[in-house]
């Protein structure tokens, strides 16, 4: 593997949408990491881009998409599956500096290739200060907990969204698994299979007491993020979180009280500033 830290910037004064206030933005090439091999693990190009400027601070989330990244010797880069993103990065915070940086995945280089000769695309930012309607704000947990979210932003977005609580998500797990092996009972499976499927059940919706489980229908990707705030707005941060097909997990120190309040953000075309990508000639490692 070959590192290096490429110092590239290019300045874009930028008009928002929708009458938006201009501001400029500083693009910045961080760490590039050339894993240039012949082998079938650990291979391709990741490039970090930095965002830096007037502006920055009131975006909630961001997003790249790429639309032309070629090496020196015109090979295309271009990984369908890794290089632009679908879903939104939130920007985390920590100690008043935030988290501005989004990194893209790209194909081996050519052997011969000595830089990335055009990458293009946009970074996408999500201002929610922009839209109001862009927010959903849900006040108490008796309004949202193991309910489908009914928001009139959610449904025009296409979104289904329920919150359940540890102890909802382990008791429809429980109720799933009792229909399964009912229908298994019903087809006639062999008993040792239903066997296995009645211990299996019993592991189900082990999550942490204090947990809380996003199930989610979202075939547009228009939900940019969802935070929980206490009764004083302050933002309760999770410990981390596990997503699976439809679902995610999100921990926390301790319960969310009653009286928190869940904030949801919805993909809005006003909420949205578009930076280009525009960088040529990045020496590669």
């Amino acid at each position: 593997m070959r590192n290096s830290i490429g110092v590239l910037a290019a300045l874009f004064v930028l008009a928002g949408l929708n009458s938006t206030p201009a501001f400029a933005l500083d693009v910045q090439i961080g760490e590039l990491k050339d894993s240039r091999t012949t082998g079938q693990f650990f291979k391709g190009l990741e490039v970090q881009l930095k965002l830096v400027g007037d502006g920055f601070t009131d975006a909630k989330a961001l997003r790249a998409t790429v639309s032309s990244a070629t090496d020196s010797t015109g090979q295309n880069l271009i990984n369908s599956e890794e290089t632009s993103q679908k879903e939104f990065k939130e920007i985390s915070n920590f100690g008043g500096s935030s988290d501005n940086t989004v990194t893209l995945k790209f194909l081996n280089p050519a052997r011969k290739a000595e830089s990335l000769k055009e990458l293009k695309g946009e970074i996408e930012l999500f201002i929610p200060k922009n839209d109001p309607q862009s927010t959903v704000t849900l006040a108490g947990s008796k309004n949202w907990a193991g309910k489908l979210i009914d928001h009139p932003a959610l449904k025009n977005a296409g979104v289904e969204l329920k919150i359940l609580t540890a102890a909802q998500q382990q008791e429809n797990a429980k109720k799933e698994s009792e229909e399964k092996i009912a229908l298994m009972k019903k087809e006639g499976a062999p008993q040792e299979m239903i066997d296995f499927a009645m211990q299996m059940a019993g592991g189900f919706g082990g999550n942490d007491e204090n947990s809380l489980t996003l199930s989610l229908k979202d075939p547009k990707n228009s939900l940019v993020s969802i935070e929980f705030v206490d009764a004083s707005g302050q933002k309760i941060d999770s410990n981390g979180s596990m997503s699976s097909m439809g679902s995610k997990t999100l921990y926390f120190g301790s319960k969310v009280p009653d009286d928190a309040s869940a904030v949801i953000h919805i993909l809005s075309s006003k909420a949205l500033v578009k930076v280009p990508i525009q960088l040529a000639n990045v020496t590669l490692p």
